[in-house]
């Protein structure tokens, strides 16, 4: 059965399913061309469920030379293959990794580019902010300096309006005692000047204010 089997295959397949050639002509193919699971001799019933397969040897000399050239230049061709596959798998690994250096020098550079923005957009800031400081500061200096020179011009105005009051009633204290009979005249006229005189005081304070007033 073995032997027939093994004829009927080329060298070539057989040498790559020697085990499943041996196994399938013992065990024979079921229906879906499986190898069964066990072989029963009906004669005696001895049942075999497996088969170990020591070593595949032809009988033939040019046969086993044959084969042995075959072996070793199935190794050799493996070994080409491992070969060439692990090469190619370096190359492609050395070509990601400098893909993926050169995507991280790419990442880097966007990086270090957008944290030298964000430090310009800070400095641009902050030099605004000190500007807008520094205009403020004049700017409530100038205000101060004025509201200062108001305050003290209504204040002179104030002490130059007294000073009329105290020369005025001064002057009519002495008109009072050295002329006594013009009493009433002399009265009515001091009254006169004297609220023509509060009047312009008056007005020249009203005048101060309001311009104080529109200084703010």
């Amino acid at each position: 059965r073995i032997r027939g089997a093994v004829a009927a295959v080329p060298f070539d397949d057989f040498h790559r399913n020697s085990a499943r050639i041996i196994r399938s002509s013992v065990f024979g193919l079921d229906e879906n061309m499986k190898v069964r699971d066990q072989f029963k001799f009906q004669a005696n019933n001895l049942l075999i469920t497996n088969v170990d397969i020591q070593s595949v040897e032809p009988v033939d000399q040019r046969t086993r030379d044959s084969l042995q050239k075959s072996v070793q230049l199935a190794i050799e061709i493996t070994t080409n293959s491992q070969e060439a596959t692990a090469r190619h798998e370096a190359e492609r690994t050395e070509q990601e990794a400098k893909g993926r250096l050169e995507r991280q020098k790419i990442k880097d550079e966007a990086e270090a580019e957008k944290a030298r923005t964000e430090l310009l957009k800070l400095q641009a800031l902050s030099a605004a902010v000190e500007s807008t400081g520094q205009a403020k500061a004049e700017a409530q200096s100038r205000a101060e300096s004025q509201k200062i020179e108001g305050e003290a011009a209504v204040e002179q105005a104030r002490l130059k309006a007294d000073a009329q009051d105290i020369e005025a009633n001064s002057e009519l204290k002495r008109i009072n005692d050295a002329r006594t009979s013009e009493l009433t005249y002399i009265g009515s006229t001091n009254e006169l000047e004297i609220a023509k005189a509060r009047q312009m005081a008056d007005i020249e304070t009203n005048k101060f204010k309001d311009m104080i007033n529109s200084l703010g």
